[in-house]
């Protein structure tokens, strides 16, 4: 009986610490695809020498799709309980990044702000994506997550 008392009390305190870990990874995981994913949109827009899109579909059920050939998309089914916002600094295509290949810029027009992306995790964790006019690409963070900078 006493074996049962402990183990459950173990439980409740391993359970939450679990699920906290768990919420972790999954943010970690989605943040990281997307950064690696605009990258590689930025390098087949210079090896190809045509732009390419990242058109973004926000809110609890995102996806982005890239315009490369083939197109490829990824779906935030994959990170369970996380959402997607994009940054509505730009007005046109408030919901797209498209890297051109000629000035390695977001364009087709250099904007004059950064366009970000932020990633929300079921319990409120934040990683963003910050891409600025020259197409540098950074994580940052709104709230406070070890191991990424904050965002500006």
């Amino acid at each position: 009986m006493v074996a049962i008392v402990v183990a459950a009390i173990l439980l409740t305190i391993a359970i939450p610490s679990f699920l906290d870990a768990i919420d972790k990874g999954r943010l970690k995981g989605a943040a990281d695809n997307l950064l690696t994913d605009m990258r590689y949109a930025q390098a087949e827009a210079m090896k190809t020498n045509v732009a390419v899109t990242a058109t973004f579909t926000p809110g609890s059920s995102w996806s982005y799709t890239l315009t490369t050939t083939p197109a490829k998309t990824n779906l935030g089914s994959d990170y369970k309980g996380s959402s997607l916002a994009v940054s509505t600094a730009v007005a046109s295509a408030a919901n797209a990044i498209t890297f051109d290949p000629r000035r390695n810029t977001i364009g087709p027009t250099p904007a004059a702000v950064e366009k970000m992306v932020t990633i929300t995790s079921k319990y409120g964790r934040v990683l963003c994506l910050e891409v600025t006019p020259e197409s540098a690409m950074r994580l940052c963070t709104t709230s406070g997550l070890v191991g990424y900078p904050a965002c500006n």
